[in-house]
């Protein structure tokens, strides 16, 4: 058996493999950084913020939510948020949960409106459709 030719064949194949792994990790990295999931679990984290920043305000406020929120559907409970896309399954539906101070209340959903509004009046959130 030829050793040198032995070589130059094993050396060709790991050539390929590692050039298929790089390949695969990049094309992963890139689906997973351009996916919904991104939007829907950065979406929820800033309503998360934004129900924590209004709580924290003296008075009576409101924000809009300066993206397109049109796609998604999005359900404020008393102690979470919870974004989705139609059809997505349990496990992809991203929730992400806040503490309220005792006596305050939140409440509202979305379904697939352009504009996202959270309302702070007295002690009450209200998560709805910017007019």
């Amino acid at each position: 058996m030829n050793k040198k030719g032995f070589s130059i064949v094993f050396m060709i194949i790991e050539i390929i493999i590692v050039v298929f792994v790089v390949y695969s990790t990049i094309s992963i990295a890139n689906v997973y950084g351009s996916s919904k999931t991104v939007n829907k679990i950065n979406l929820a984290s800033d309503i998360q913020m934004m129900v924590n920043t209004l709580v924290a305000s003296p008075a009576d406020a409101f924000v809009e939510y300066p993206g397109d929120v049109s796609e998604y559907k999005i359900f404020l409970y008393q102690d979470s948020v919870k974004v989705y896309i139609e059809g997505d399954g349990e496990n992809q539906q991203i929730t992400r949960f806040f503490v309220l101070p005792e006596g305050y209340s939140a409440v509202g959903s979305l379904v697939e409106k352009e504009k996202l509004c959270l309302k702070k009046s007295s002690r009450d959130l209200f998560l709805e459709e910017c007019q």
